[in-house]
């Protein structure tokens, strides 16, 4: 017979040593005990017995068996027990016990949108990503927007989720997490992207609304953007479209019309930043 049957861990993880122990009483002679379990095969689902072992001592004595939990294991239930026989041929065996090795490895989410541009409007904005996992067929999802953590909720493995945002003009940054039912966090790649939906302003100094007595009149406007370094701006003379150049942001620009009649005329200026925002 037998008693204080047990294991030093009941929760491993993989590749972690464990010892399998118990107690055996023989009014005669104790003489082979063998160890068996289930965590043979490459799906860690087939038993398989150790090679026979020598108890120590006659009536009383310890079998104490160390094992490694096999890494294909991980998240998975593995059974145990021990067989024994004393001189005589008379065998017994423990009760069947288990335990369940730890998941240890943690999801993957993969991020493909939002990417690393400048967006023009929040409705071309959303976050989409696929998760996977080695054992959990759901998993529990946030992004993380310029730090603060926002929930998606539960998002089952290997499908892909669109989560629609709207953020604010400017630079923003963010990653995907996942968390596992054994509270293994994995996090995606962290993007920056842009949205610049604001477009240009444009102020035209002169001319103003006046008669001229030159037909050289010069054209002076400045142009400001929110987001873009320099801009393309175009002047517009009685219908004839002009390319005046790529202006710096939040300059004063002066060229010169040569105005060809004496009759009234009318112009105005385009600029476009580098997303193709435009304003007149």
């Amino acid at each position: 017979w037998y008693s204080d049957l047990a294991v030093n861990n009941s929760t491993p993880a993989p590749n972690v040593w464990v010892l399998f122990s118990a107690e055996w009483f023989d009014n005669s002679e104790l003489s082979k005990y063998v160890f068996s379990w289930s965590a043979s095969g490459a799906g860690c689902d087939t038993w398989a017995n150790d090679s026979v072992a020598s108890f120590s001592s006659t009536n009383e004595s310890w079998s104490n068996i160390s094992k490694q939990i096999p890494s294909a294991c991980e998240g998975k239930t593995i059974h145990w027990k021990i067989y024994a026989n004393d001189t005589y041929s008379n065998m017994n065996m423990t009760e069947e016990q288990s335990f369940t090795v730890l998941d240890v490895t943690p999801p993957i989410p993969t991020r493909t949108q939002p990417t690393n541009i400048t967006y023009t409007s929040n409705d071309d904005i959303n976050v989409t990503f696929t998760v996977t996992d080695n054992i959990a067929t759901t998993v529990s999802c946030n992004y993380t927007l310029d730090g603060v953590d926002y929930e998606i909720g539960s998002v089952p493995v290997s499908v892909e989720n669109v989560t629609n945002i709207s953020v604010s003009n400017g630079m923003h940054e963010l990653n995907v997490s996942c968390v596992d039912d054994y509270d293994n966090v994995g996090t995606s790649s962290t993007v920056f992207f842009t949205l610049d939906s604001e477009v240009p302003e444009v102020n035209i100094i002169s001319p103003t609304e006046s008669n001229y007595s030159t037909s050289s009149v010069s054209l002076t406007f400045n142009v400001s953007d929110n987001n873009a370094d320099y801009l393309d701006c175009y002047r517009r003379l009685d219908g004839v479209e002009t390319f005046i150049g790529s202006i710096q942001n939040g300059t004063e620009n002066t060229t010169t019309m040569n105005l060809a009649d004496d009759y009234p005329h009318k112009v105005n200026v385009t600029c476009s930043d580098g997303v193709h925002n435009t304003t007149s």
